[in-house]
C-alpha cells in the first residue's frame, strides 16, 4: 500500500505483514500517485513531472529509484491512474492521455498519446477498465474488461448530439487497452 501523506512525502507501509511506515524519499513534492497490477507505482509531483518506481516486488515493496517520465509536449499533468497493463493521465488543460509502449521489460512506457479532451479525472481498474470524469462532472463509465461504454456531453465528429449520450469504445483489449 503506498500513500502520500500531508506531508507530501511518499511512503510505503507493507501489508498485512508491515507495522509500520517506510519512508520512500523523493527530490520534490508529489501530488498524485497510483499503483497498478505487476507492482506498478507511478506519482506526479507537484510542477506535474512525471515518475515511476522502479525495481518494485513482493520483496522490495519501497523499490530501488524514481524515474523520470517525460510529460506530454508543453503539458504539465495533474492526475494519473495505472491499471494491469496501462497507465492514464489527465494535464492541466483537461486532456485525456494514454502511456502507449508498456511491456514487461520496459514498464514506463514510451510515448504519451493523446485520447479525449474536457476531461477532469481517469480511473483505471485492475482489469485495465477505465472511468473519466469529464469538465461537466458528468461521468463516464468503461466498465467491463474488453468494453467500453460512456455518457457524454458531446461526441466528436456528432455535433448534433445532445449532452448525455451514450457512446461505445471500440476494440478494446488486453492487446488495444486504450481502443481505436
Amino acid at each position: 500500500l503506498w500513500v502520500k501523506n500531508s506531508g507530501d512525502h511518499v511512503e510505503v507501509f507493507v501489508f498485512p505483514q508491515g507495522s509500520s511506515w517506510l519512508h520512500v524519499g523523493t527530490d520534490q513534492p508529489f501530488k498524485s500517485i497510483s499503483i497498478g497490477g505487476a507492482n506498478q507505482v507511478w506519482a506526479i509531483t507537484r510542477d506535474g513531472a512525471v515518475f515511476y518506481r522502479g525495481s518494485v516486488s513482493p520483496e522490495n515493496p519501497a523499490g530501488e529509484c524514481w524515474y523520470h517520465i517525460p510529460s506530454p509536449p508543453r503539458q504539465n499533468l495533474r492526475q494519473l491512474s495505472v491499471g494491469r497493463t496501462s497507465v492514464f493521465a489527465v494535464d492541466e488543460n483537461s486532456n485525456l492521455w494514454y502511456r502507449q509502449g508498456l511491456t514487461p521489460s520496459y514498464p514506463q512506457g514510451s510515448a504519451w498519446e493523446l485520447i479525449s479532451n474536457n476531461v477532469t479525472k481517469v480511473s483505471v481498474g485492475p482489469l485495465d477498465q477505465v472511468g473519466v470524469t469529464t469538465a461537466s462532472r458528468r461521468q463516464e463509465v468503461w466498465a467491463e474488461e474488453n468494453r467500453v461504454w460512456i455518457v457524454a456531453d458531446g461526441v466528436p465528429g456528432f455535433p448534433t448530439e445532445t449532452p448525455g449520450a451514450i457512446c461505445h469504445r471500440l476494440s478494446v483489449g488486453p492487446m488495444q487497452p486504450k481502443g481505436l
